[in-house]
């Protein structure tokens, strides 16, 4: 037997008021992965640039932050936009730019500073970020401030 659309109404607003007022169930629980605090962030970023030049991990920087990975992985791309590897990858090439323009170091050394033991990898993958390859930006960087190149 059916009941009535006015009988249905009325059973899941009764419904509702009981859940509401009588209920000992709590309030609802956040997602397992909640909010990564912006000091853990922070705290992620200093031992990522800190240790650039490393062989970085996901459960070496997760433990600097004491997480676990998986649970560090995701809630640092929800804090950031980026997942660890990815926002790993942006700081070396940040700081391989930095180099190219800000010193006469090879690009054979530059690589191996920011954590990449092959520089052939390290300017494809510079290559692929910049859309320009770290000899163009070293090459512009001597020009403008008319060293020899």
């Amino acid at each position: 037997m059916q009941e009535q659309p006015d009988q249905e109404s009325w059973q899941r607003q009764h419904d509702v008021h009981l859940l509401r007022h009588y209920s000992t169930i709590s309030a609802p629980v956040e997602a397992p992965f909640a909010k990564l605090p912006r000091y853990k962030v922070r705290r992620a970023a200093e031992y990522i640039n800190d240790n650039v030049r490393e062989d970085l991990t996901l459960a070496m920087v997760a433990k600097a932050v004491s997480m676990s990975p998986y649970h560090f992985a995701h809630v640092f791309k929800q804090a950031t936009g980026l997942a660890p590897h990815r926002y790993v990858m942006e700081r070396r090439i940040e700081q391989a730019k930095s180099l190219l323009r800000e010193t006469d170091l090879p690009i054979t050394e530059i690589a191996n500073k920011v954590g990449y033991s092959n520089p052939s990898h390290f300017s494809v993958v510079f290559h692929r970020s910049t859309s320009v390859t770290p000899r163009q930006i070293q090459r512009r960087s001597m020009s403008s401030v008319g060293r020899p190149q």
